[in-house]
């Protein structure tokens, strides 16, 4: 019989990632439109490489995030960091794995057009394998393909100070939507310091995020 004690030494002990975000150059995105659809298939190609060469100079944001942060939860803290709207789709690309989010959680039709392989985000940052230099790619919004570079700067156990937690920037801030803005709003929003806040709880941790036409094709099979 395991004792408390035991149960309690088993557990993962929390780490904390610190990440910085670059920005990309915006990707060549694979837009296939089926005849009888006129629905986009998966839009971003699925070895996407962001090399020094696609990374926008003198811009940069680094923070923190716990291991136990779903992807889900680090879109929303990138987002807030940004200081953008969340409302878009948007994709991880973590060696040679794809996570989507294709759905929105508030959406009842699971099913979407995504020839290639891809898993969703509700997966936990310290299950990825990640180690200190790792990159990744950050895709979001499809229609504009606004992209990142992610960096694994640092690893370690979880300090005693508040996480998540911004820890430098350099460069302006990036507006989302520039036609929406006059000179004066989008003056003061470059200029405004960036802040983060904690992500929300994880959501619907059992609820399936999507399912791939294909996929759905061989489970009507199967039923």
């Amino acid at each position: 019989m395991r004792t408390l004690h035991n149960r309690h030494a088993s557990r993962p002990k929390p780490t904390t990632y610190t990440l910085r975000i670059e920005r990309a150059t915006r990707p060549a995105l694979e837009i296939d439109v089926r005849s009888g659809t006129g629905t986009p298939s998966y839009l971003v190609p699925t070895h996407l490489s962001i090399t020094e060469a696609d990374i926008r100079p003198l811009w940069s944001r680094e923070f923190t995030v716990l291991g136990r942060h779903t992807l889900e939860q680090l879109s929303e803290i990138i987002i807030h960091v940004l200081g953008w709207n969340r409302d878009h789709l948007y994709e991880f690309q973590v060696a040679a794995r794809v996570y989507a989010h294709m759905v929105f959680l508030e959406e009842e039709d699971l099913f979407v057009e995504a020839d290639k392989p891809c898993v969703s985000c509700d997966i936990p940052i310290r299950l990825l394998g990640l180690s200190i230099g790792d990159m990744f790619a950050y895709t979001f919004d499809f229609g504009d393909g606004h992209a990142f570079r992610v960096t694994v700067v640092d690893i370690r156990s979880t300090p005693d100070e508040a996480v998540p937690a911004l820890l430098s920037c350099l460069g302006k801030n990036i507006i989302q939507y520039p036609w929406t803005m006059g000179k004066a709003e989008a003056r003061e929003f470059r200029n405004r310091q960036p802040t983060v806040v904690a992500p929300e709880p994880a959501r619907d941790r059992f609820r399936i995020r999507f399912i791939r036409n294909t996929d759905g094709l061989a489970l009507k099979e199967w039923r």
